[in-house]
């Protein structure tokens, strides 16, 4: 009970680059790692944009998005579409190296 307080207040306290949506997703996911899983994909800010930005986000078990690049600690607003996968956190970090501060997403160093 105690740690899970403690990711909450720290998850909490993080905050978030504008453009950096790779680390930001990572931090979140791996500071609420019961909580949240890293997705990457493509998404719409909302219903009428006319085109998919390569992105990433944190979900739920239930698969509810949380977005700490667009919307910070604000819930997603209705209308915004998700589309994307769900890597392994041994395929983040073996991989990948996990690069924290970099702009390129898990997808982009498979090809």
């Amino acid at each position: 009970m105690m740690s899970e307080m403690y990711s909450v207040r720290r998850a909490e306290r993080l905050r978030f680059r504008n453009k950096f949506c790779f680390s930001n997703a990572l931090r979140l996911a791996g500071v609420r790692r019961g909580i949240y899983r890293y997705v990457e994909g493509c998404a719409k800010v909302d219903a009428h944009a006319d085109y998919l930005v390569w992105h990433a986000w944190v979900a739920t078990k239930d698969d509810s998005v949380a977005d700490p690049t667009w919307y910070g600690h604000q819930p997603v607003p209705a209308g915004a579409q998700y589309f994307g996968i769900v890597p392994t956190w041994e395929e983040l970090f073996v991989d990948n190296t996990l690069r924290l501060f970099s702009e390129v997403g898990f997808v982009e160093l498979k090809e």
